[in-house]
């Protein structure tokens, strides 16, 4: 959702007096907050504020539209229209990606500091890295000891800490 608003922000700022990119930004804001406040609702007040969210967004990718901007957002939402609002049917799925955009993060510093990597090979094998030794953070599991998983145990013996 995140990503979303702030593209609806963007055209807000090209067009200010547009209705629809408004509209839509109200509408993914309203569906974070009952998002947020599943738990303190009843489960019939949940259902039916779910229920007129997805009929809302419904009827706002019915409008007509006049600027380019707006349609190609339209055009987005209708094409991943069933995906929108995930995050309001499971429990498991967040309305955001900031998780994974933490992670990716340090890759995206890494190639704007260098400029690009000098390999697909490069590239490939600092993604792989990467996920290795994010997911062994996320799962609790020591980064070395992940990549260890990975090769196996060392076939000769690693000299003791002193």
């Amino acid at each position: 959702m995140a990503h979303q608003l702030r593209n609806l922000q963007a055209v807000v700022d090209l067009y200010p007096r547009a209705f629809w990119p408004k509209a839509m930004q109200v509408l993914f804001r309203s569906a974070v907050h009952v998002h947020n406040e599943r738990d303190q609702l009843p489960p019939g007040e949940f259902e039916r504020r779910v229920e007129r969210l997805e009929k809302l967004c419904d009827r706002l990718l019915d409008r007509s539209l006049e600027h380019p901007d707006e349609k190609r957002l339209r055009k987005r939402y209708l094409k991943h229209r069933k995906c929108l609002f995930v995050f309001l049917h499971r429990k498991d799925v967040p309305p955001t990606n900031n998780i994974s955009e933490r992670y990716l993060r340090p890759s995206v510093i890494h190639r704007k500091v260098i400029g690009c990597f000098r390999s697909d090979w490069g590239a490939d094998a600092y993604a792989a890295m990467a996920s290795v030794i994010h997911t062994a953070g996320l799962t609790g599991c020591s980064p070395f000891e992940a990549i260890q998983g990975l090769f196996g145990k060392p076939s000769l013996p690693l000299p003791a800490l002193v």
